[in-house]
C-alpha cells in the first residue's frame, strides 16, 4: 500500500471510531425523552435506529439484506448473530425490523455512547457470578419478548473471530431461549470481515450481505436437542459465509426443532 492510500486509509478509519462514537453519546442524549414519552417498543425506529443503525452507513458501508421466504419481521425471539466486529451492534439495529435489545457483558453498559443505548433499550447484562445465573437470563428474555414486546439479540460465539471463520455456538444461549420459551432466528452475515475486524482495526468501505432465517421453535427441546440445534445453527452462518447463498446445509440433519414438531 503507498504511503498516500496508507494515510487515506488511516484518516478514514479514525472518522469512523470518532464519527460512530460522537454520534451515538449525542443521539443517546437525545432519546431520552423520547423513550420516555413514547416507550422503548414505539420509539426504537425512531430513536436507537438512528443512534446505533445509521453507524453503518456513516462507515459508507452498503448493506444488503436477504430473508427466507418464512422469515416474519413482526416474529419476536432470540436472533443469533456471527460475531466478527464492534460494528456488530450497528448492523443488527440496521436490519432487524423491530425493536429488540442486546445480550452482553455487564461492563458493556460503562461504555460511553454505547453502554448508554444498550441501558436505554432494556439490554440484558450477563453477570460475573454463574451461580443461578442461567435462570436469571431466561426469565429476562421471557420479560423482554413476553411483557416489553421486543427480540433479543445475541453472539452464541462469545467472542469475535479472529480469522473470518465461525467459531463454536455455545449452548448457553440455546438454553435460554428454550426455558424462556422463544423461538432461534439466525442473522447471518458475510463480507464485514474484510471491512473491520478484531485483528485489523482499521475501516475499510465496501458492501456486506445479510441473511434472516427462519424462526426455529425451541419450545419442549431436550438438552440434547439443544446441542443439536447450535450445531445446525453454526453450520447455517458458515455455510451463508462460505457461499453467499441461502443455506441449504445437504446432508446435515434437519433442524431438532423440525423433527420435534413433525
Amino acid at each position: 500500500m503507498s504511503i498516500v492510500k496508507n494515510v487515506a486509509h488511516i484518516a478514514f478509519s479514525l472518522y469512523c471510531w470518532v464519527g460512530t462514537y460522537a454520534w451515538m453519546i449525542t443521539t443517546s442524549f437525545l432519546c431520552v425523552p423520547v423513550l420516555g414519552l413514547l416507550g422503548q417498543k414505539r420509539a426504537h425506529r425512531l430513536t436507537l435506529f438512528p443512534a446505533l443503525g445509521w453507524c453503518v452507513p456513516m462507515c459508507f458501508i452498503r448493506t444488503r439484506i436477504h430473508r427466507h421466504p418464512e422469515f416474519d419481521a413482526k416474529t419476536n425471539g432470540m436472533f443469533i448473530q456471527n460475531h466478527i466486529s464492534v460494528l456488530d451492534g450497528s448492523l443488527a439495529t440496521y436490519v432487524i425490523p423491530h425493536g429488540f435489545c442486546g445480550l452482553f457483558n455487564s461492563w458493556h453498559f460503562w461504555l460511553p455512547g454505547y453502554g448508554w443505548i444498550m441501558k436505554l433499550s432494556h439490554g440484558i447484562g450477563v453477570p460475573s457470578k454463574k451461580e443461578g445465573r442461567s435462570e436469571v437470563l431466561s426469565r429476562a428474555v421471557r420479560n423482554r419478548v413476553d411483557e416489553i414486546g421486543i427480540s433479543v439479540l445475541a453472539f452464541p460465539e462469545g467472542h469475535r473471530t479472529i480469522d473470518g471463520n465461525v467459531r463454536p455456538f455455545r449452548r448457553g444461549v440455546f438454553f435460554m431461549a428454550r426455558d424462556a420459551g422463544v423461538p432461534i432466528i439466525p442473522l447471518c452475515v458475510r463480507g464485514l470481515y474484510e471491512l473491520q475486524n478484531k485483528t485489523h482495526r482499521r475501516f475499510s468501505p465496501g458492501s456486506i450481505d445479510v441473511y434472516l432465517g427462519k424462526p426455529i421453535p425451541t419450545a419442549g427441546l431436550t438438552d440434547d436437542q439443544i446441542g443439536e440445534l447450535a450445531e445446525y445453527c453454526q453450520a447455517m452462518h458458515q455455510s451463508w459465509l462460505d457461499t453467499g447463498e441461502m443455506p441449504q446445509l445437504e446432508g446435515y440433519p434437519e433442524p431438532p426443532a423440525a423433527k420435534l414438531a413433525a
